[in-house]
């Protein structure tokens, strides 16, 4: 795969044609983004009990993201 700034060149000229944002982060971006806004929900919302059956089952399972970030650490 090429550099990032050579994606950077050949996505900017579709990006003025469309005239719309275009999403330039990765999965493991997108992923850790997601678990970390589903924490942060679940804070602002005092679910506490959620919020740590979500990390202790993840933390079970072992589960990660896509780049190998542990979801529970995550949340």
């Amino acid at each position: 795969m090429g550099h990032p700034d050579d994606r950077l060149e050949t996505l900017d000229p579709l990006r003025a044609k469309l005239g719309k944002p275009v999403n330039m982060d990765g999965e493991e971006q997108l992923e850790y983004r997601w678990y970390l806004n589903r924490g942060q929900k679940l804070v602002r919302q005092e679910d506490w009990d959620k919020l740590s059956q979500e990390i202790r089952q993840f933390d079970e399972m072992l589960a990660t993201t896509s780049g190998g970030s542990p979801i529970a650490e995550i949340l």
